[in-house]
């Protein structure tokens, strides 16, 4: 029994957790002890990621004070992007080793095509190596709000032996809207996202998606045009049980347009890899039910920037 804070010391495995108090305080510390409805963090320290203070003698919580909890993750972002350069580098090798063009249609210097292999092998490698760095560091909020004493102290049991596992939810969101596209204008897009929350306000969404037929009169031709996207997307959250929730995320996919020309029997289509960018606010409705609402952008090398405003119906546990 430890007679100043009079709480019986138990081993733990010194679980990091961070907390924001009642009073605004946010402390980050290891998890040391728990009895009855109080803790004791080890090695504290307050304030922000980038302005911390260590407080000498760690204080005595009441499980009560706590309106937020959550275990601190480290992004990985610096690594990955490390990662990424070895296939820069292969690239810009590959692309020097070439030589400068003397002959043919597009003539490229060894400067050139070294700088577009090096962006085309390790570009992509770079963007999703990146991204799923910046997602490994979100922290992982834990239910805390209605929750009773014993199922607190559950928690924070698991969180102490290191065994919290946070829950993997997948939600559906089929959705609507109108995209702004290049030499096309408005055009109705349609389709749906299945969401998997790695954590309970970031994860993993794929989206399949596609846009109605767009018919262009000319006098001498009727052509008509259409785009699909399937993208991954990579998205995060500012709070996991506001009633407004505010997201932002993006991700990389393959852009498929079709053009056809009705009057003589002709169809073309292409495949591009583009980029999607995208933020947003979710509005719970109930426990397993959303209303969405999201501004995006989606980036065609081909074509152009595609921007849409779109509406989504969530269904899905969002608690």
């Amino acid at each position: 029994m430890n007679p100043v804070l009079g709480i019986e010391d138990v081993e733990w495995r010194n679980t990091p957790v961070k907390m924001t108090l009642r009073n605004g305080t946010v402390l980050t510390g290891d998890l040391k002890v728990i009895e009855g409805d109080s803790l004791v963090l080890g090695e504290v320290k307050t304030g922000s990621s980038f302005n911390t203070a260590v407080i000498d003698c760690p204080p005595k919580l009441h499980l009560d004070d706590i309106d937020r909890l959550s275990i601190p993750r480290k992004s990985t972002f610096m690594k990955n992007i490390g990662w990424g350069l070895a296939p820069v580098g292969i690239g810009l090798m590959i692309g020097l080793a070439g030589g400068n063009d003397s002959s043919g249609m597009f003539r490229m210097t060894a400067g050139q095509k070294a700088f577009c292999l090096g962006i085309l092998i390790g570009g992509p490698i770079i963007f999703l190596g990146g991204s799923l760095g910046v997602l490994r560091g979100i922290d992982t909020d834990i239910p805390w709000h209605d929750r009773s004493l014993s199922e607190r102290r559950a928690i924070l049991s698991a969180v102490g032996n290191g065994k919290y596992q946070s829950r993997n939810t997948i939600r559906l969101l089929p959705f609507t809207g109108f995209s702004s596209v290049p030499y096309w204008g408005n055009i109705l897009v349609f389709g749906a996202r299945f969401r998997l929350h790695m954590s309970p306000r970031s994860g993993l969404e794929l989206v399949y998606g596609r846009s109605a037929w767009k018919t262009c009169h000319s006098n001498d031709s009727d052509n008509r045009w259409k785009t699909s996207y399937l993208m991954a997307n990579i998205f995060i959250s500012t709070s996991w049980r506001q009633t407004v929730n505010p997201f932002l995320g993006w991700g990389i996919g393959r852009i498929t347009s079709t053009t056809e020309n009705q009057t003589n029997d002709w169809k073309y289509t292409s495949h591009d890899l583009g980029l999607n960018f995208y933020g947003g606010i979710e509005l719970r409705i109930t426990p397993s039910f959303s209303l969405e609402g999201r501004a995006v952008n989606t980036w065609d090398p081909g074509d152009g920037h595609h921007r849409s405003a779109q509406l989504s119906l969530i269904f899905g546990s969002n608690s």
